[in-house]
This record gives C-alpha cells, sequence and structure tokens, in this order.
C-alpha cells in the first residue's frame, strides 16, 4: 500500500518549483539553480537522547556567482542539563556547480567545509565529524520523485575507522504542502556512522518549516530537528 502511495504521488503533476533539499544533507544553495544571487537563511534546532544533546545553529547561504555558493554557519551545543558540556564551532563553505542537465533535471556539485574552531561540542547528525571535509553531491528529480545523494571524505582529526569517507542518500516525494521522504547519512569518521532520518517539510514559497525525527542505530540514540527556512531568488 505504501509502494501504491508513493507511485501515485510521484504521477501527479504539481507547479514547478525548487527541487526538494534534505534536511541533514543540504547543498550549499540550491543545487538546481542556475542564477546568481540566491539568498538563504536557516535556523536549525536538535535535541537527541539519551546523553541530553541540544544543538543550535544559525547558517547563511549565498549564490554568489551562477556556480559559486558561499555559506556560514555558526553553532552551539549543550550536554546534559549541568551545561559542562557546552561548545561551539564556526563553518565557513563553499560549493561549486558541476552540471545542469534542465531537460533530464540532473544536476552535479562539489563542496568543501571547514570548521575554524571547534571543542568537544558533539557535532549534529549530518554535519561532516572531521574538521575538514569535500563532497559530490547529485539530484534527480521524475515527476515528484526526488532523489538525493552525496558522497566524500573528511581530513583533519581522528577518524574513528581507516578511511573517513562519507555518504548520504534521500528520497523525497513533493505533495501540494510541500514535500516528505526519508534520508539516510554515514560518516565512518564516526564511531556510530549511520543516522535514519524520516522527515517533511511544509511550505513551497520563501517561508518553510522542516522537521525530522532522527535514529542513531548504533548507539540506539533518537532526535528530533526543526529548521526555519527564509530563502529568497535573485528576481
Amino acid at each position: 500500500m505504501i509502494l501504491l502511495l508513493c507511485l501515485l504521488l510521484a504521477a501527479a503533476p504539481l507547479p514547478l518549483r525548487r527541487m526538494p533539499e534534505p534536511l541533514l544533507g543540504e547543498s550549499i544553495t540550491d543545487i538546481d539553480n542556475a542564477q546568481a544571487g540566491e539568498f538563504e537563511l536557516d535556523a536549525t534546532g536538535l535535541f537527541r537522547r539519551p546523553g541530553d544533546l541540544w544543538n543550535s545553529g544559525l547558517e547563511i547561504e549565498w549564490r554568489a556567482l551562477p556556480r559559486l555558493g558561499l555559506a556560514l554557519e555558526a553553532a552551539g551545543s549543550r550536554q546534559g542539563s549541568d551545561g559542562k558540556g557546552i561548545g561551539g564551532s564556526f563553518r565557513p563553505s563553499a560549493s561549486f556547480v558541476l552540471l545542469h542537465d534542465p531537460v533530464r533535471d540532473l544536476h552535479f556539485m562539489a563542496d568543501a567545509t571547514a570548521r575554524l574552531f571547534e571543542n568537544d561540542a558533539d557535532a549534529e547528525p549530518g554535519e561532516p565529524a572531521l574538521p575538514v571535509a569535500f563532497s559530490l553531491r547529485g539530484a534527480l528529480r521524475r515527476g515528484t520523485l526526488t532523489l538525493r545523494g552525496a558522497i566524500g571524505a573528511g581530513v583533519g582529526g581522528h577518524s574513528a575507522h581507516a578511511v573517513p569517507l562519507r555518504a548520504q542518500a534521500a528520497a523525497l516525494l513533493e505533495a501540494q504542502f510541500g514535500f516528505w521522504g526519508i534520508e539516510i547519512d554515514g560518516d565512518l569518521a564516526r564511531s556510530s556512522p549511520w543516522v535514519i532520518a524520516p522527515q517533511t517539510v511544509l511550505g513551497t514559497g520563501s517561508f518553510q518549516v522542516g522537521a525530522a525525527l532522527t535514529w542513531e542505530p548504533g548507539v540506539n540514540r533518537l532526535g528530533a530537528l526543526v529548521r526555519l527556512i527564509l530563502q529568497f531568488d535573485a528576481e
């Protein structure tokens, strides 16, 4: 029944709009955008248990050139009710569009990110565990179904596994209210590398609200993520 519902939703026509973007493995500016001037402001909050881990962050994204995207993110975290596990980070990032194929609605982008400072704060799911990370991202849309994925690696710190590869994948279905789907994130630099996140985003215009449940099966940790998204195009 679930598969039949997904096929019916994928076949239903919807107005042309921005390609859905996963909440954990998001791209730096829209991966399907071919114009400079795009601006996005994201405010994210995440709570995880056990451990009473709180993460919050504010990110600004800007498409400076038709193929170049820039971002700055400031984040903070707290572990435990005593507040002794307080930490923070500051992260600049950049992306470069490699391919736009509007006929097939197929897009590729490369990106790089680095934490300029950090302490013992636990990075939120979807964020690279190591200070410097590189990724190749792709996205394909067919009707209302969007498939997105990324593969990359991290450097600059201790990795829990010999090769600190990273990978992300998401299947997202558009609907009249926005979109919904599921995302899987893996980072071998972590001792518990996998995160599974069902999610939904409400809104199709400049303002959107996203919510996701995160499950880290290696440590059986559950979390809830909420993101406010404010986005403007060059027009």
